[in-house]
């Protein structure tokens, strides 16, 4: 089985500040109650850093404790850096772009995951035996959902709702599968078009759009050429606005385009205002839940504290940064198909403590040999 987590960090969060403090930090909560002790090791196996570098942490044969119970025997971790969440740790909202993987990062998760799933057998959909997964690429918070909810939010709210990034990844690995690589994915998801002639710009629908946006949150602008960097474009009016010409420019760079013209201004405010009540941005979006979820122990909001129950391997946002020497050892090359990866050494902790594990930047050079499956322990909370 795969699972994917997110690092619960911020973007500028380096594998090797996370590795530094998945071995060395020691964490407590308000009662003095030990949370977080130091482990042997990283708990991820593989993390994909947000410009799509892939680390290989630990050998795919450890038994990491990622993601707690029996499933750490069977399932290979790979984490994206990243905060994948409607909030920050202090309840703030995070900015739309922050809520799922950059582009780089969802392209190289892609053919990593692709190439775990053909080196294992791995199927992309889970099967379930007694409701625990025991094969398929899963999220961390979908091993345990429905035996035990609120046991963990990763890889973050955005996973399955909201922005609903497994979806997109399902469909890019899928892709890959099938020899129809994506080369390059689309930097913005969703973006709301409209028109402007100079002096003469799309007033009345900006303003009647601010509901939609503030409940959908899609990029919202008025050029052509910048919308050509989404998946999907909303046109909002007719032709005399934005042109025929230009949707017909935006479907030929692969955009979905739909445009949403009312026979006036009152009635394109009507069909803006449908498209909310139906929680549907465009015709087969995912059904959006942006600020309507039901109640949930991991949610964070305004009275977000440190008691709250967050995950042991969640780094604080103040652990310093670790620096790392390079030259320890030799990369372990990885053979990912289609994906060049620059090679280098092996890198160590610079720390006068022991040191267990050492995360490494991924090579295309040959694959590993094959392992036998060990009951060495590494890192995580059981």
């Amino acid at each position: 089985m795969i699972a994917v987590h997110h690092t619960d960090t911020p973007l500028t969060h380096t594998v090797e500040t996370i590795a530094h403090y998945h071995v060395f930090g020691e964490r407590k909560n308000a009662k003095g109650e030990t949370v977080k002790e130091p482990w042997p090791g990283v708990g991820y196996h593989y993390i994909v850093a947000p410009d799509g570098a892939i680390y290989h942490c630990q050998p795919d044969d450890i038994h990491s404790n990622q993601v707690g119970g029996k499933p750490n025997s069977y399932t290979v971790a790979v984490s994206l850096i990243g905060r994948f969440m409607r909030t920050d740790l202090q309840g703030k909202p995070h900015p739309p772009e922050k809520q799922e993987p950059t582009a780089a990062q969802l392209a190289s998760a892609t053919q990593l995951i692709a190439w775990l799933m053909q080196k294992y057998s791995v199927p992309l959909q889970p099967k379930f035996e007694n409701s625990i997964p025991v094969t398929g690429v899963v999220g961390h918070r979908d091993i345990w959902d429905q035996v035990q909810r609120g046991t963990t939010e990763c890889p973050g709210d955005q996973w399955k709702t909201g922005n609903a990034w497994r979806d997109k990844l399902y469909q890019a690995v899928q892709s890959w599968l099938d020899g129809r690589p994506q080369s390059r994915a689309k930097p913005i998801k969703h973006y709301l078009l409209l028109w402007d002639h100079g002096a003469d710009w799309a007033q009345t629908d900006w303003r009647n759009a601010q509901d939609y946006i503030a409940f959908f949150r899609p990029t919202a602008g008025f050029s052509a050429t910048d919308a050509m960097q989404a998946e999907v474009v909303t046109i909002v009016g007719g032709d005399a606005g934005v042109t025929g010409a230009d949707e017909a420019r935006l479907a030929a760079a692969g955009c979905r385009v739909f445009r949403l013209a009312g026979v006036d201004e009152a009635d394109t405010r009507a069909r803006l205002a449908a498209l909310i009540d139906a929680r549907t941005p465009y015709p087969g979006a995912s059904v959006a839940t942006r600020g309507i979820e039901a109640a949930d122990p991991w949610d964070r909001g305004p009275e977000a504290s440190p008691d709250l129950p967050w995950d042991a391997w969640t780094v604080p946002d103040d652990w310093p940064a670790a620096g790392f020497d390079q030259g320890a050892a030799e990369d372990e090359a990885i053979d990912i198909p289609g994906v060049t990866r620059g090679v280098g050494k092996a890198t160590k902790a610079k720390t006068t403590k022991p040191r267990t594990s050492q995360p490494k930047s991924t090579a295309s050079d040959t694959e590993p040999k094959p392992k036998r499956k060990r009951s060495k322990s590494t890192g995580g909370a059981a």
